[in-house]
């Protein structure tokens, strides 16, 4: 059985020192206002990384997300005073199945049956 992947060390985000904090226990209500007035943000620059999943038995799962658009609402901010933004995101989904789960007598279509017909 192959051994499993080392995991790479996350890097920490640096926190601001005076980042406010609410009080121990309780989580302040934020009033949300989904269909207010809001602006659309560019994106300017984008590095999606694939999040890769073992399964147990030898499946490959990929997942990466795909963010379609980012809107900025205005005049509406988090519990910690930063704005508050509204993400339209989706994913890309890759399996990597080991043979034997494939189905019985399927021809799956491949890079070299491409390229023959």
């Amino acid at each position: 059985m192959a051994s499993k992947p080392k995991r790479a060390k996350s890097k920490k985000a640096a926190v601001p020192v005076s980042l406010p904090q609410p009080p121990s226990g309780v989580m302040p209500q934020l009033n949300i206002n989904w269909t207010g007035p809001s602006e659309a943000r560019e994106i300017k620059k984008a590095k999606p990384e694939t999040s890769k999943y073992y399964l147990e038995d030898g499946t490959i799962i990929s997942v990466k997300p795909v963010v379609t658009d980012v809107l900025r609402a205005l005049k509406q901010y988090n519990q910690f005073g930063q704005p508050l933004y509204f993400v339209t995101l989706t994913f890309s989904l890759n399996t990597d199945a080991p043979k034997a789960l494939h189905m019985p007598h399927a021809k799956a279509v491949t890079k070299s049956n491409k390229k023959k017909k």
